[in-house]
């Protein structure tokens, strides 16, 4: 009974920290772009297609219309100002120059966005490592070896999902160049791991048919 309590305890805090982290991701990731949008020229536009679909600004019920005709500037933060002042001169506090007082940052984006790939590749990568810490404490597979290993003793469309999910994180994690994420396919991924949660904390086995040797 104590094991049984313990077992679903460690589910329960589970889907809590999962929820937590994915909630957490997409939020930022409705700011970051709203501001995306705000700032790029080729949203500007009361009737631009980029206002029919969010995320982005919108005033209170009653409120002015945010003026969308002209684009906006972001103040950057001391860290980004840093960030830019290291990587162009070697010291935090001495900033670039050019000869017309503009600095070209070439920074990979898709879909015109540069919040969408970083933010699901680092919530996608997070939302592994907290569904490998419950598959842990219930002695389930988490890596390709141990997978392996489970064929025939888990049902075969859980052990691909598995394999998926590994596969994709590696993928993220320890390659240069992977293929772009995008914040669909970590909702999509978080999605996947709960399912996976779900499928071993249902079994009555959990504890013996997922201990690998």
């Amino acid at each position: 009974m104590l094991a049984d309590a313990a077992h679903m305890n460690n589910f329960e805090k589970y889907k809590e920290l999962s929820a937590q982290s994915i909630c957490q991701a997409t939020m930022i990731f409705d700011l970051a772009r709203s501001a995306e949008k705000l700032v790029d020229p080729n949203c500007s536009g009361l009737n631009n297609p980029a206002w029919s679909e969010g995320p982005y600004l919108a005033p209170y019920v009653g409120a002015p219309e945010i003026p969308k005709a002209h684009p906006y500037v972001i103040m950057i933060s001391i860290e980004s100002q840093a960030a830019v002042n290291i990587s162009h001169t070697g010291s935090a506090s001495r900033a670039p120059t050019s000869n017309d007082g503009i600095i070209q940052l070439i920074l990979p984006e898709n879909n015109g966005s540069r919040a969408d790939r970083y933010i699901s590749k680092l919530v996608t990568i997070e939302q592994f490592e907290i569904l490998k810490d419950f598959l842990v404490s219930i002695s389930a597979p988490i890596n390709k070896k141990q997978s392996l290993k489970s064929i025939g003793k888990i049902e075969p469309v859980v052990l691909s999902e598995l394999e998926a999910i590994i596969a994709r994180r590696n993928e993220l994690t320890h390659e240069i160049s992977p293929p772009i994420s995008n914040m669909r396919e970590a909702v999509e991924y978080y999605n996947s791991c709960i399912w996976l949660a779900q499928v071993f904390n249902d079994s009555e086995h959990y504890g013996k048919r997922f201990t690998l040797s």
